[in-house]
């Protein structure tokens, strides 16, 4: 999966296209992680406030919400999510996201 920063979200196939899976987000930025099984990916909306996954048919579960300007994103090596925001110039950590 890709986050394009213009909007939408999209999958590339083995072939190398990329098709557009999800157009729900305001602005989606670089923060974006693949969850373990890589079903779906976990990705930062830098223009809104929250944190989705999308799975690969692209539907959305907002996993967080009230961020201010999330923009990167992180697993940690205990399975949670590290989120940084631009706004609040902070780190907030997700706790087993999944």
């Amino acid at each position: 999966m890709v986050s394009n920063i213009a909007g939408g979200i999209s999958l590339v196939g083995q072939d190398g296209r990329a098709r557009n899976i999800h157009g729900g987000l305001r602005s989606p930025g670089p923060g974006i992680v693949a969850d373990p099984e890589g079903a779906a990916a976990y990705v930062v909306d830098y223009g809104g406030t929250t944190v989705s996954r999308i799975d690969r048919e692209g539907g959305r579960v907002v996993v967080a919400d009230g961020l201010s300007s999330p923009v990167g994103l992180v697993r940690t090596p205990d399975g949670n999510l590290l989120v940084a925001t631009w706004g609040a110039n902070a780190a907030f950590r997700l706790v087993r996201a999944r």
